[in-house]
């Protein structure tokens, strides 16, 4: 009887010991944890900035695209003409006002909606956003324009770690007199 009272519990050196044991393990995992979760918002953050700079420039392109005539190109502003259901004068250009850049489309001279970000918790910023004419026609009238376009995530702290995204495209009005 007195060996079996003797064996059947454990120390109290027993005890730390797997406590000290189970601590370093949780740190491991938590640690674990918290690289993971870093790790996966730095993915949504790239994600995000892609999206943003991808929707801008496919909505740039599209109505580029269907104009009838490019009237006005600046380094950070296009303006064309297009004919589909009426007669549209769009404008695009990039608005600095804010600490998030954010491109802005008018059309018919109407409200400037901002086609990247433009809310009060936006972190996305367009960086750069640059127009070229590349090719015109007999009379000077641009063919096709270039486009450059960088988005960049101002929710990272430090400039050099922040995600950026730059796209670059040309795009000829389909509709364009020649």
């Amino acid at each position: 009887m007195r060996k079996w009272l003797s064996t059947a519990g454990s120390t109290l050196i027993e005890l730390v010991t797997g406590i000290c044991l189970a601590g370093v393990l949780l740190t491991a995992l938590f640690h674990m944890l918290a690289v993971s979760l870093q790790a996966r918002a730095q993915a949504d953050s790239w994600l995000e900035v892609q999206q943003t700079a991808r929707h801008a420039l496919d909505s740039m392109v599209r109505d580029i695209q269907f104009s009838d005539a490019i009237l006005a190109v600046s380094p950070e502003k296009i303006s064309f003409r297009k004919r589909l259901f009426g007669e549209d004068h769009i404008s695009y250009w990039l608005d600095r006002s804010a600490a998030a850049a954010v491109i802005r489309r008018n059309q018919n001279a109407g409200i400037n909606q901002p086609l990247t970000g433009g809310g009060s918790k936006t972190t996305i910023s367009v960086s750069q956003l640059q127009f070229a004419v590349l090719r015109v026609d007999a009379v000077g009238q641009p063919l096709t324009v270039g486009i450059q376009l960088t988005v960049t995530d101002l929710a990272i702290g430090s400039p050099e770690k922040r995600p950026a995204f730059t796209l670059v495209t040309a795009v000829t009005g389909m509709n364009i007199r020649r």
